[in-house]
């Protein structure tokens, strides 16, 4: 495996530590480190589609100065960062901002039925249209019988799901069905299901559902 090094270009604190295998930086505790689990040959196989990219991709986060090399792992919803052969886990913090510039995206942490998740943020404003990617584990399954043939375990991509963050606290998934998706919007559904229509928007595109909800935080 190619060695990955973590880039952290800081003019009074550099990253020096690592105490209680955790990775510090000064004191401020960043990292730590990812549960090992034993996989077998199959599943090791397979283990690259678990993530949203093969490499590494250098990312900002929060305010911090500097830049670490970072890849996303959607299955298990965490930013990992490798030292020394050794996969660290990005901590999760309330509103924590991951910021990829060669992919002009950035995934912030909301918390949402009481776990801390990563979204990417597809909009600025009071009202957020934030994305959660997915990928779902299917077991293994042997053949029923001599005529049946088994199908090997695989992580597959479903689709996005995508959310509206109403002032940031209330999060409502985006439904399919067109009616329920104007009554989101409140006392400004007719308002918004005016726009839809002047613009031949479709609620099921992320590119319009990005221009919906800009339109919603001018009203």
């Amino acid at each position: 495996m190619k060695q990955l090094i973590f880039l952290l270009l800081v003019t009074v604190t550099t990253l020096n530590t690592l105490e209680a295998q955790n990775l510090t930086i000064g004191s401020s505790e960043l990292f730590s480190t990812a549960a090992t689990s034993d996989h077998s040959e199959a599943l090791k196989k397979i283990a690259h589609k678990k993530y949203l990219t093969t490499d590494y991709l250098l990312a900002k986060v929060d305010d911090l100065k500097g830049s670490a090399y970072l890849r996303y792992n959607i299955y298990q919803d965490e930013m990992e960062f490798i030292k020394d052969e050794q996969i660290y886990y990005l901590r999760k913090e309330q509103n924590r901002k991951i910021y990829f510039p060669q992919q002009k995206a950035t995934y912030q942490v909301f918390e949402i039925n009481g776990s801390l998740k990563y979204f990417i943020v597809q909009n600025k404003g009071e009202n957020k249209l934030l994305t959660r990617q997915v990928i779902k584990f299917t077991e293994a399954r042997e053949p029923q019988s001599s005529y049946q043939k088994g199908t090997p375990a695989d992580y597959k991509r479903k689709d996005d799901e995508h959310f509206l963050a109403l002032n940031n606290t209330t999060f409502v998934k985006i439904p399919s069905n067109k009616k329920s998706f104007y009554d989101l919007f409140g006392n400004k559904s007719s308002e918004i299901k005016t726009y839809v229509k002047k613009n031949k928007l479709n609620h099921k595109d992320i590119d319009d559902l990005r221009k919906v909800v800009d339109h919603f935080n001018t009203l």
